[in-house]
């Protein structure tokens, strides 16, 4: 099926900017002519490819990193080609697993800045702008008297969670008199967050503090 599939590790692996979709095709479309047969790829198989990676991230890997787990998974399956549903099951199991990973190996601000996410959704306050972000950040930093990082790195933090598929950022342009600012929200389903936040002490005590909203 595949002439080198997981052999162009330097490629997955390699640091690209963000793009958009339509730019992500074109770099798919390139590295699929390496990595796969003619005619083993389904026509919408690049386009979904690119879409999803878009939305996900914006970058080259994440779209390669997808395009062949779906190879895998249609190799292990023994279908001849590639399918546009192979491509949904490999974001399936990609996001997931990302969103466990990324939830598990979080430092004791990170895990609070997930939590301020989960908190702001549940009360219905995603999407967010920053400065309404850090506030709630604070406040339950406070709680926890935990010190506070800046908002720079709470926006780093944030950006972390965007590229695992925890969050998701949309950039509101209203010109030069509106200007541009960043809303965040959730992205993946609050039980997924939930479990392994549920394992710090801090975190649980946060929510009994504010009435076990989120952890019951």
């Amino acid at each position: 099926m595949s002439r080198c599939n997981r052999d162009s590790a330097s490629i997955q692996h390699s640091n690209f900017p963000p793009y958009d979709a339509n730019e992500l095709r074109t770099i798919l479309k390139d590295r699929a002519a390496d990595a796969f047969h003619d005619g083993v790829l389904t026509d919408d198989v690049v386009p979904i490819t690119a879409a999803f990676a878009a939305k996900r991230s914006g970058y080259a890997r994440t779209a390669l990193d997808l395009l062949y787990t779906a190879g895998d998974l249609a190799r292990s399956s023994d279908d001849d080609v590639v399918t546009e549903q192979h491509v949904r099951q490999a974001e399936e199991e990609i996001q997931q697993g990302a969103i466990v990973s990324e939830i598990a190996s979080l430092s004791p601000q990170g895990k609070l800045v997930a939590y301020t996410l989960l908190a702001l959704d549940n009360e219905g306050e995603l999407p967010a702008k920053m400065d309404a972000f850090y506030a709630w950040y604070e406040h339950a930093a406070r709680l926890t008297e935990t010190d506070t990082v800046t908002a720079r790195t709470v926006r780093d933090l944030l950006n972390d969670l965007v590229i695992n598929g925890v969050a998701k950022m949309e950039e509101i342009n209203r010109g030069q008199r509106g200007g541009r600012h960043y809303r965040y929200s959730l992205a993946a389903h609050p039980e997924m967050i939930v479990d392994d936040l549920t394992e710090d002490d801090t975190i649980t005590e946060l929510d009994e503090q504010r009435g076990g909203k989120l952890f019951r």
